[in-house]
């Protein structure tokens, strides 16, 4: 994925997994894996800074 300002190919720079529904058994419990996207080119606005999430749900 590309930075919206530099046009740069962005990097991952934290992954983390995030579940929702655990607090009842009433509830379907999903699990996500979140990706945390920013841009590496150093002259850029959005310098590693997150730019983008991406939210895969994990079957």
């Amino acid at each position: 994925m590309d930075c919206p300002l530099c046009g740069c190919l962005m990097r991952i720079q934290k992954g983390y997994v995030d579940v929702s529904g655990d607090q009842s058994p009433d509830e379907d419990t999903v699990v996500f894996y979140v990706q945390e996207l920013c841009c590496r080119n150093p002259g850029c606005p959005n310098f590693q800074q997150v730019v983008r999430k991406i939210k895969n749900k994990m079957n």
